[in-house]
């Protein structure tokens, strides 16, 4: 996005062959006049009647270079070391800002693969809160036993209510012994897996 007088304008160009390029492949770039007859590949810069140039490239934590940022001026400019350093303290905010983005994105896609592969697969998760005794359940774990949040007041639930309303009366005891196997584990990678039968809300007995 470029200004110019009041009015953001949408502004896109090949990289090849402009002051951007420089930037990216050398770091800070500056142009006090006439940029357009030193990149007169850029027909943008003299489309917009662009005279000057300053650029800093965008990296991102582990030092790679992910853009640049720039400002183009439509008159000659005299600048001095202070409006460089603005620059560079602006180009690592915006970097740390797109690298965030960018990571809150992939996890929203992992997330989503996640979701499907443990439909596909009929896996649902839920994490339980030994201190409070509270299950936190998702509309996914419901679904699986035939139900709904709305229904059953909520996605927070006792392991009380949750044995009485959804487990089968003769595997109770299998459901306690994992779950007193859970608490009193020193191992931090301890994993169990244990079957046992639950009954759904429509009667239907099935084995998780």
């Amino acid at each position: 996005m470029v200004l110019l007088g009041n009015e953001y304008i949408s502004v896109s160009f090949s990289l090849k062959g402009t002051p951007c390029e420089q930037v990216i492949s050398g770091g800070f770039c500056q142009y006090n006049d006439e940029i357009s007859l030193a990149f007169p590949a850029c027909k943008e810069l003299e489309k917009y009647e662009f005279r000057g140039y300053l650029g800093t490239p965008l990296r991102n934590s582990s030092g790679e270079v992910i853009g640049s940022l720039c400002a183009l001026f439509q008159k000659p400019f005299e600048t001095s070391l202070y409006v460089r350093q603005i620059l560079d303290i602006i180009a690592v905010k915006a970097a740390a800002d797109i690298e965030r983005s960018h990571i809150e994105q992939k996890l929203r896609e992992n997330q989503q693969m996640l979701a499907e592969a443990m439909d596909l697969a009929h896996l649902v998760n839920w994490e339980y809160d030994a201190v409070a005794d509270i299950f936190t359940f998702d509309d996914r774990f419901y679904a699986m036993y035939g139900t709904t949040a709305e229904k059953e007041g909520g996605y927070l639930m006792s392991s009380d209510t949750y044995a009485r309303e959804f487990v089968h009366p003769d595997d109770l005891y299998v459901v306690a012994e994992e779950e007193h196997k859970a608490l009193t584990a020193s191992d931090p990678d301890f994993i169990s897996q244990r079957e046992h039968r639950i009954i759904r809300r429509d009667g239907e007995v099935r084995s998780i």
